[in-house]
């Protein structure tokens, strides 16, 4: 088996945060927010915060990855460099250097 290429790990899971959490506001926040709030209000429930259906995203994200990597090795490792990726993502959010538009 190859080497990791640790740096291309991380990057990828950089950029892919990026993404993901891009598209996820731009889903959630402009397309489909007056039609989500009116499904919930139909059920008598309240509308899913975006932090319910990250963690969704998250969980299906794993769910992915134990169904697609067969070695435990390499599943540690991938959803390791993903989790180090990714809270840096968040992390630059914090401290206000990487920004999502409001709407």
């Amino acid at each position: 088996m190859n080497r990791i290429q640790w740096g291309r790990v991380i990057a990828g899971g950089l950029a892919a945060g990026v993404v993901l959490n891009l598209g996820e506001w731009l889903l959630h926040e402009v397309i489909l927010r007056e039609r989500m709030e009116a499904a919930a209000a139909a059920m008598g429930m309240e509308t899913p915060t975006s932090s319910d259906i990250a963690i969704f995203v998250a969980m299906t994200f794993v769910l992915g990855l134990l169904l697609l990597v067969r070695d435990r090795w390499t599943l540690l490792k991938t959803i390791t460099a993903f989790t180090v990726a990714h809270s840096l993502t968040l992390a630059l959010a914090t401290l206000g250097v990487a920004t999502v538009p409001t709407v």
